[in-house]
C-alpha cells in the first residue's frame, strides 16, 4: 500500500486509459442494442453492466455506445494491477486530470504521494476524489471499466469500486463489462432501478445481424437460410462467427454443416479457433478437471448423475453449475441444474484436444 505517486504511475501500462482498436470498417454496429435496447443520451441509467462470455462483443459494444452518443467518458482497462485499490484509485485520478480542462484533486494527489493511504482510509480518499469530481463536472461523464473479471477476487479493490458506484454524483455514469458475474456488493448494482444489463444472450447475433455481417463488412453474400443456420450452429457467439467466417462463407460448407456438429477441422481457420479456446476458455478452468471435461465433451446432453460416473467427481454438478454462470461456454438445459451442454464449438475444442 505505501508507494509513492511515481512509483504507482510506472506500474500503470501505457495504454490503460484507450480502448483497443476497433475499426469501424471491419465491425457490425449494434443498432439492435444501441437504439433500442440500452438507454438513449438523455437518460437516468447511472450503471450499463454488461456480463457475457469472452469474444461475445462486450467491448466493441461499449466503445460504440459512448462514441455514438458522443459521451464525454474515461476508458479505463482493467488490470491485474488493479488488484491494488491504490492502483485504480491513482489511475482514476491520473485519467481524470487528463480528461477534465479544470479539474484537480490537490488533497488526494498529496496523500498518495506520501503513501499515507490504509486499508481503512479508502473510502475517504473516495470521498475527496469524488467531491472535487462534483465541483468540476458540469456535464455528465461516463467511466468505463473494461474486464472487471480481471479482478473478480480482489475483495478491496472491488469494495472501493462498489462505493464509487453507489455514492457518485449523478452526472457520473458507468459502463461495467465483464466475462464473470459482477462481484461488487453495490446497492446500486443489487436494485436494478438504475442500471441496464445485458448478458450472453442478449449479445447473441440474431440472423438478421449475421446477414448483415457478412454482406456488410465480409463482403459475402449470404441467404436468409444460410443467416438462420450459422446462427443455429454458432448460437450468435460473435467471436465464433468471425473466426469460422471463411469456411460458412461458401454454400457448399454451409450445407455440410448440421445444428449439432460444425466441422471446423480442416478448415482455415482450425489453428485460431483452437488456440482461442486455449489461451482465452480452457486455461480459466483448474487443471485438476482437464481431463474429467476431455471426457464429458463426447457427450451431447451432460446429464449429472451421468457426469458423476463418467469423471468419478462427486461434486461435478456443482462445478458446472459454477463455471455456466460463469460464462465459461457451458449451458444449463434445465431449471434444476442436472441438465448441461457445452457450446458447439467449445465442444469440438474439447474433443479434439480427447
Amino acid at each position: 500500500m505505501n508507494a509513492t505517486l511515481t512509483a504507482l504511475h510506472s506500474a500503470i501500462p501505457s495504454n490503460k486509459f484507450y480502448p483497443p482498436h476497433i475499426d469501424e470498417n471491419q465491425s457490425l454496429f449494434r443498432s439492435r442494442l444501441i437504439e433500442d435496447v440500452l438507454p438513449g443520451k438523455h437518460h437516468k441509467t447511472k450503471i450499463i453492466a454488461i456480463e457475457a462470455q469472452a469474444g461475445q462483443g462486450k467491448t466493441t459494444l461499449a466503445y460504440q455506445y459512448i462514441t455514438h452518443h458522443n459521451h464525454n467518458h474515461i476508458w479505463y482497462q482493467i488490470g491485474k494491477e488493479d488488484a491494488d485499490p491504490v492502483v485504480l484509485l491513482s489511475g482514476l485520478l491520473h485519467s481524470l486530470n487528463n480528461t477534465l480542462t479544470t479539474f484537480s484533486s490537490p488533497q488526494l494527489e498529496n496523500i498518495i504521494l506520501r503513501g499515507e493511504i490504509g486499508p481503512l482510509d479508502l473510502q475517504r480518499c473516495a470521498n475527496i476524489l469524488l467531491a472535487d469530481v462534483d465541483r468540476h463536472l458540469h456535464t455528465n461523464l461516463y467511466i468505463v471499466f473494461d474486464d472487471l473479471h480481471l479482478i473478480s477476487h480482489a475483495e478491496m479493490t472491488n469494495q472501493l469500486l462498489a462505493y464509487l458506484l453507489d455514492t457518485s454524483p449523478p452526472r457520473m455514469h458507468f459502463v461495467l463489462t465483464s466475462r464473470h458475474p459482477f462481484e461488487l456488493k453495490s446497492k446500486t448494482i443489487r436494485n436494478r432501478s438504475s442500471v441496464s444489463f445485458l448478458n450472453t444472450h442478449d449479445l447473441a447475433l440474431n440472423s438478421s445481424e449475421i446477414e448483415i455481417l457478412f454482406n456488410d463488412v465480409f463482403r459475402r453474400s449470404i441467404s436468409v437460410a444460410d443467416a438462420r443456420k450459422i446462427e443455429d450452429i454458432t448460437s450468435g457467439w460473435v467471436m465464433g462467427i468471425v473466426l469460422a467466417a471463411h469456411p460458412m462463407s461458401g454454400s457448399r460448407s454451409i450445407e455440410k454443416a448440421n445444428s449439432t456438429n460444425f466441422q471446423i477441422l480442416g478448415s482455415p481457420s482450425q489453428k485460431d479457433m483452437l488456440e482461442y479456446f486455449q489461451d482465452e476458455i480452457f486455461k480459466c478452468i483448474p487443471e485438476k478437471y482437464h481431463l474429467p471435461f476431455l471426457k464429458l465433451s463426447f457427450v451431447d446432453e451432460i446429464h449429472a448423475n451421468l457426469a458423476k460416473r463418467i469423471t468419478g467427481i462427486t461434486e461435478i454438478d456443482t462445478i458446472l453449475q459454477d463455471l455456466t454462470r460463469e460464462n465459461l461456454f457451458i449451458y444449463n438445459l434445465d431449471p434444476n441444474y442436472t441438465l448441461f451442454r457445452f457450446h458447439h464449438f467449445f465442444q469440438e475444442f474439447l474433443q479434439v484436444r480427447a
